[in-house]
């Protein structure tokens, strides 16, 4: 008697542990069945579900927005629609309260959207919102001299990454004011070249949602300090090269780029290897 009493209890105390485990748990299956002494228990495990973290942003818009600058080659209106919807559901566009500030550059206004038809009004837009990044696509001819301006208004150190994607401007400018400067592999047939801006909005989306991702996990208070001085110190300079180094450089790009191979830029002309230009090399 005093035998099966034992087990009973070691019966219910196993069935009362197999339940705790099964409610601390994620998803499994609905049923789950474990052998106890001479018995069989039937489990069932509740179903928990879990937001997909690749659709949740983590950043809070109250400490600054993302400028994405649609250039040539991202200013199509079917592509605009169907990245800025993705955008929207990510991380929510700046109207709404959320991250994103979308600046179509474009001749014509289109309705419901930021538009400028002057590169120089990106300036202004700029200076009126507070920025974490920016993100220049196919950045137009020029765009160079007002990025330029926004450096001197920090004196040569803005408290925000700059990622410049495939620009139209001077890549020397581009270089000289972006904390890298990304295209794909140019080459010299007319044929290739248009296959290559077909490729772009191929891919774009992508390396785009990463860059965005890569600004906005960016720790402020350590390479930002002008934005975020300590409680007991007055604000200090930020210093834009320590956002990455030299050497980590070319990974970073790497990683926000995805499967393609990058590599940095050589000039032609001068065999001289550029530290912030990289290159997406076309597949063989």
């Amino acid at each position: 008697m005093k035998t099966k009493w034992v087990e009973r209890i070691g019966t219910a105390l196993l069935c009362g542990m197999l339940v705790f485990a099964g409610s601390s748990c994620g998803k499994k299956s609905a049923e789950e069945t474990v052998q106890a002494g001479a018995g069989i228990i039937k489990i069932t495990v509740r179903e928990a579900s879990f937001p997909d973290s690749s659709t949740v942003s983590r950043y809070n818009s109250n400490d600054g927005i993302i400028c994405v600058l649609f250039g040539y080659g991202f200013n199509d209106e079917k592509f605009l629609d169907d990245f800025l919807g993705i955008l929207q559901k990510r991380y929510g566009l700046e109207s709404e309260g959320g991250i994103i500030l979308p600046v179509i550059y474009t001749e014509n206004d289109i309705e419901g959207k930021l538009s400028i038809a002057k590169i120089a009004s990106f300036y202004d837009i700029v200076n009126e919102h507070n920025i974490k990044g920016i993100i220049l696509l196919g950045a137009p001819d020029g765009t160079h001299r007002y990025l330029t301006k926004l450096r001197q208004d920090w004196d040569n150190n803005p408290p925000y990454a700059i990622f410049s994607l495939m620009p139209q401007d001077d890549v020397l400018g581009e270089e000289f004011n972006c904390d890298f400067v990304l295209e794909y592999e140019r080459n010299v047939s007319l044929e290739d070249e248009e296959v290559e801006v077909k490729t772009v909005d191929k891919t774009a989306e992508q390396i785009v949602l990463r860059a965005i991702r890569y600004m906005e996990d960016l720790p402020d208070d350590r390479y930002y300090p002008a934005r975020f001085p300590a409680a007991d110190q007055p604000a200090v300079k930020a210093t834009r090269n320590s956002l990455f180094s030299d050497q980590d450089l070319h990974s970073h790009v790497q990683s926000i780029v995805g499967e393609k191979k990058v590599r940095r830029y050589v000039d032609g002309e001068t065999g001289i290897q550029s530290i912030n230009h990289f290159v997406i090399e076309q597949d063989k």
